[in-house]
C-alpha cells in the first residue's frame, strides 16, 4: 500500500495483510489509525487490538469474503487448566480447593473467560454478561486481599503497585480507603524500597 492509498483509509475500512507469513491473506477491519500505523484486531490473538505499519496491508477487495474477527468466549469446567497467572498449570477444580477467591478475581477481570454454572454457584459471585468484565468484582477482591494483610505487607504491596506515573483507577479507589495506601511519588517509593527512608 502506498502512502497516498493509506491517506484515504478510514476507521471501519477493510484491509488485507501482505507482509506477515502467518497473516497473509487475512482481512481485518480498521479500528483506529495512529500516525502511519493501522490498529486492528489480530486474528491470531482472539481479536486483541494490535498495531502494524500501513505497508503491511493492501486495500481489501470489495467482493472478497470478509471474515469477522470475533473474541472467543472460553467456558471452563473443573477439569480445564486455567492457562495464565500464578495458577497457570492448575485445573479449575484444584484452584477451587486452594484459592477460590482468585477465580472470582479472574472472572471479573477477564472478559473472555467464564465457568460452568456449578462452578459459579460454588463461587457465590454475581454473574456477568459475557463477553464482559466487572471492575467492582476486581475492586472487592483487592480490598479483601488488602484487609487480610498486616500493615507491613500492605506497605510493600503499595510500593510494588504504585510505581510509575500511571496508576490504575482501581488502585487509587482502594488507596483512598487505607491510610497505609497513600500514594507517594516515584522517587519517594524508590528511596523507601532501598531502605533510605522509612514509610
Amino acid at each position: 500500500m502506498t502512502r497516498k492509498e493509506f491517506a484515504t483509509l478510514r476507521t471501519g475500512d477493510k484491509v488485507e495483510f501482505i507482509k506477515s507469513d502467518k497473516l497473509n491473506g487475512k482481512i481485518v477491519t480498521i479500528s483506529r489509525i495512529s500516525g502511519d500505523e493501522i490498529i486492528a484486531p489480530n486474528p491470531l490473538l482472539d481479536g486483541k487490538l494490535c498495531r502494524w505499519k500501513y505497508t503491511h496491508f493492501v486495500k481489501a477487495e470489495k467482493d472478497k469474503e470478509m471474515p469477522v474477527c470475533v473474541a472467543k468466549l472460553r467456558i471452563m469446567t473443573r477439569k480445564s487448566i486455567i492457562g495464565f497467572g500464578k495458577f497457570a498449570d492448575m485445573r479449575i477444580g484444584d484452584i477451587l480447593k486452594v484459592e477460590p477467591k482468585w477465580l472470582i478475581w479472574a472472572y471479573g477481570k477477564y472478559e473472555n473467560i467464564t465457568f460452568t454454572d456449578d462452578i459459579l454457584e460454588e463461587l457465590c459471585c454475581r454473574t456477568i454478561e459475557k463477553p464482559g468484565k466487572d471492575e467492582n468484582i476486581v475492586r472487592e477482591w483487592l480490598a479483601a486481599k488488602l484487609d487480610e494483610m498486616t500493615p507491613d505487607e500492605r506497605k510493600l504491596f503499595w510500593i510494588k503497585h504504585s510505581r510509575g506515573e500511571k496508576k490504575s483507577r482501581i488502585a487509587k479507589a482502594i488507596a483512598a480507603n487505607f491510610n497505609e495506601g497513600k500514594l507517594h511519588n516515584r522517587g519517594y517509593l524508590q528511596a523507601a524500597n532501598h531502605g533510605h527512608i522509612k514509610l
